[in-house]
């Protein structure tokens, strides 16, 4: 059955850089089946000697990884949540932080979400630090939502609740290659809505009504 689900896994599901996510729980499964087939090993020695070779030879990993170190000067212990979260993104902490920062400003509880454009939205862009960044135990933020949609969750926003949001600011997202102007207005259920913060490459933005 677990050999079943990993091939279905890798059937269903496009080769992608973040796919190990979802090797994990069969890598789990597996252990119970490696676990039955080392006990059946009737030489106690030879069983210890490739239990000690594989937690040897992960050591490397546990303790070296770049983006949750240990055994580092900067490591998971000393490093705030925060600093986690951008450790393999650094340049994006700054303008992250400085847009939820604006938008806590304004005393805001209805956050729409533009990430991208066309179809990929949302998925080309990082969207979790936003959820933590703005909810803290000073803010007032109660609902999030992604606005203008193109792809087939579209048919989302004509129901209710969600096409009775109004949001109070937009933070939007767009590739630098993308034109900086293409943040300077947007209109979402016939409100317009106008850039009043971004960040110096223009990568994030802070829209509030005009």
């Amino acid at each position: 059955m677990t050999i079943s689900a990993f091939l279905m896994l890798c059937l269903l599901l496009k080769l992608q850089p973040d796919q190990t996510r979802h090797h994990l729980s069969i890598f789990v499964l597996f252990s119970a089946f490696f676990g039955v087939v080392f006990s059946q090993i009737p030489n106690a020695i030879i069983t210890n000697a490739i239990v000690v070779t594989l937690i040897i030879t992960s050591l490397q990993w546990v303790f070296s990884n770049k983006f949750r170190p240990i055994a580092a000067e900067a490591n998971i212990f000393n490093m705030s949540r925060i600093e986690q979260y951008f450790i393999n993104r650094p340049q994006l902490k700054a303008p992250y932080v400085e847009a939820t920062k604006f938008v806590l400003s304004k005393n805001c509880s209805n956050i729409g979400l533009s990430l991208g454009t066309g179809i990929n939205v949302g998925n080309q862009y990082w969207e979790y630090p936003l959820w933590p960044l703005l909810h803290n135990k000073h803010s007032k933020i109660i609902w999030m939502q992604h606005i203008n949609v193109q792809n087939i969750s579209n048919k989302k926003s004509n129901v209710y609740p969600f096409n009775n949001f109004i949001p109070c600011a937009i933070i939007s997202v767009r590739a630098s290659s993308i034109n900086e102007n293409s943040n300077e207005k947007m209109v979402f259920n016939q409100v317009t809505y106008r850039r009043e913060w971004s960040s110096e490459t223009g990568y994030i933005s802070v829209l509030t009504k005009s």
